[in-house]
């Protein structure tokens, strides 16, 4: 096994443990989380009825949004603590699965991923995005949402991040296939957290 391998398969396993462990708490926090206007900007371009998957759907918060709203939603989320919670919180279908992994084939009319691909190293990202590309219709629509900042890191809370500045992103998701629609910034928008700025991207295949 090679050094990245080592390093991304232990970045996995720290991630997953903290989700694990503190399923509930992250859950009670981030559903409180006032997002409407990103909901707003990614759904104005489906269809009636669309079919969404939300890559790393957490507790099922956005789940829920889309479900009310009248869509198919279903999510993926890589810790088993999380999706369970995110099933009883939605009343969606949640696999536990991994984007890397996943195989869907010109499946979904829409791919949200708010704040759940900064935990990937930045070597597993374009791949991750190809994935996206290859699970949306033709003209399919994708969310992204992601940190602002540089470069890679652990927090104390053993939780690994890569940051992102908006041409990074834009880069991979153009080398991918898709077309830029919109890319803006916004403010954290849970208390104490202000400070951190999050860069927004809809995307069309």
């Amino acid at each position: 096994m090679n050094e990245f391998s080592r390093s991304a398969k232990n970045t996995d396993e720290m991630n997953l443990a903290y989700y694990e462990a503190n399923a509930r708490n992250y859950a009670d926090i981030t559903q409180s989380a006032k997002i409407s206007s990103l909901h707003d900007k990614f759904l104005i371009n489906l269809p009636h009825k669309a079919k969404v998957l939300d890559v790393g759907c957490g507790s099922g918060r956005d789940l829920k949004v889309f479900k009310d709203r009248g869509l198919f939603a279903i999510g993926i989320e890589p810790s088993h603590a999380l999706a369970e919670i995110a099933r009883n919180h939605s009343g969606c279908e949640v696999t536990v699965e991994k984007i890397e992994n996943i195989k869907f084939t010109n499946a979904f009319d829409g791919v949200w991923a708010c704040a759940s691909l900064l935990h990937l190293p930045k070597q597993k990202f374009p791949l991750a995005i190809q994935k996206i590309y290859e699970c949306l219709h033709a003209h399919g629509y994708f969310f992204l949402s992601m940190q602002a900042g540089v470069g890679e890191s652990t927090s104390i809370d053993g939780r690994f991040y890569s940051r992102y500045e908006e041409a990074e992103l834009v880069d991979v998701l153009r080398k991918s296939g898709f077309f830029i629609q919109s890319t803006w910034r916004t403010t954290d928008s849970l208390a104490g957290r202000a400070s951190l700025q999050w860069i927004n991207i809809v995307a069309h295949k």
